[in-house]
């Protein structure tokens, strides 16, 4: 932590601001503010897609691998999990912070800072809230 804050409501002049990523927002204007979950990486979803696959070929063959055969089926079934455990630990954003603006939605913020995100969420759920009231 290197102790700046993180994104948050503002108040300026009355007007309270979520400054975010070097953009500016009125909360006023933020409409719909939401959680959302992220996709998985391509390469997540390929990869178990085609191990998948492969179980399929290994369990057709199953009467007619050898041990060369199950050697090599073995290896090739290696490496899609390889890679999903690959595309697993290089962690993409599993949440995002949503909300409409000017009629379009916008990413507003992501949670690979898990605390900073879970801070930031609370915090404009407070400041949309109040600005209902």
């Amino acid at each position: 932590m290197n102790g700046t804050p993180g994104p948050a409501p503002l108040q300026r002049n009355g007007e309270q601001w979520f400054d975010v990523a070097g953009q500016r927002y009125p909360v006023q204007e933020l409409k719909n503010v939401r959680v959302m979950h992220a996709a998985h990486s391509d390469l997540t979803t390929i990869s178990t897609l085609a191990g998948l696959a492969i179980v399929i070929a290994i369990a057709r063959l199953w009467e007619h691998l050898d041990r060369n055969g199950w050697a090599g089926a073995l290896v090739l079934l290696s490496v899609p999990a390889l890679l999903t455990v690959l595309g697993l630990l290089l962690r993409r954003p599993s949440r995002v912070l949503v909300a409409d603006h000017g009629g379009r939605t916008t990413l507003l913020l992501d949670d690979k800072d898990r605390r900073q995100f879970d801070r930031a969420v609370k915090s404009l759920r407070r400041a949309t809230k109040a600005n209902r009231h």
